[in-house]
């Protein structure tokens, strides 16, 4: 990834609107910025969140509170993190969710 068209700038996410974006089951809230090809998101899922779709966008995804499971929709076994961990894939690759049993907050980029 390369970083291009990112003007340097402060994030309070605080003072960002979140959205609520339904799962298969639960909800997430997620506040987005958006900065040249850029996305960056904090995201809160819920307890018993699990997305609702497979995605095969990339991400780098690093886990501020609790704990997840990324699911692959080929059936390899999920892999699991908790708070401090990360997890990247590339654009295009295995198909994958992901799913939170006790809730967790995410920061996202994509």
């Amino acid at each position: 990834m390369k970083l291009t068209n990112m003007p340097e700038q402060v994030i309070d996410w605080t003072q960002l609107a979140a959205i609520e974006i339904p799962g298969a089951s639960g909800v997430a809230k997620a506040c987005v910025q958006e900065i040249g090809e850029a996305q960056l998101r904090l995201i809160e899922f819920s307890p018993g969140d699990r997305a609702d779709d497979w995605c095969v966008k990339g991400h780098v995804i690093f886990v501020v509170s609790g704990a997840l499971a990324i699911e692959h929709q080929d059936g390899q076994a999920a892999g699991a993190l908790s708070a401090g961990m990360s997890w990247c894939v590339a654009d295009d690759a295995r198909a994958h969710r992901v799913r939170s049993d006790d809730g967790v907050t995410i920061f996202a980029l994509d």
